[in-house]
């Protein structure tokens, strides 16, 4: 059994959503050892219970375990900038600061989660849900920002470092 197959044996629900992803299609469907499985985000004997605000905080970190790694990014021509450019954007910084600020509390800001899914993450460019895509990123910032317009996506320079191909 793989971990998530050993872990579906009582979160059915999570590993039927995993399988979907672009973690667990890897894994199942191609064998890819290199994806995050369970315990790599919710750790193996100290299970973290993700609903509490250290884990909800911790998130930019943990995603940044695999997603800084340059020897498995460049496999997938993935930038490995992305805690940076999180960290040094509007999104980031506000949630330093809510930290800072309000060490004990669950941030309302956006982590890596909110934008990218948990258990159900999809390639940025799934035409259906990556958020590559102008009209579903839209509909990921109407989430915080429910008066957003169309126009509103453009406005962020998502992971990418500004040069003629990505600028706001």
């Amino acid at each position: 059994l793989t971990i998530p197959e050993t872990c579906a044996q009582c979160h059915t629900d999570i590993y039927d959503t995993y399988k979907t992803s672009v973690h667990g299609k890897a894994l199942t469907e191609e064998g890819n050892t290199d994806v995050p499985t369970c315990i790599d985000c919710h750790g193996v004997h100290n299970i973290q219970d993700p609903r509490t605000v250290t884990f909800r905080n911790s998130t930019p970190f943990l995603c940044a375990k695999c997603h800084t790694d340059e020897s498995i990014m460049s496999k997938y021509g993935i930038s490995t900038n992305v805690l940076n450019s999180y960290v040094s954007d509007f999104h980031g910084t506000t949630v330093k600061l809510f930290e800072e600020q309000f060490p004990d509390q669950p941030t309302n800001k956006p982590v890596c989660t909110d934008c990218h899914g948990l258990h159900d993450i999809s390639r940025v460019d799934d035409p259906q849900t990556g958020i590559a895509m102008k009209e579903n990123l839209l509909v990921k910032c109407q989430r915080c920002h429910p008066d957003a317009t169309a126009n509103f996506p453009s406005a962020w320079m998502s992971h990418y470092e500004p040069s003629p191909e990505h600028f706001p």
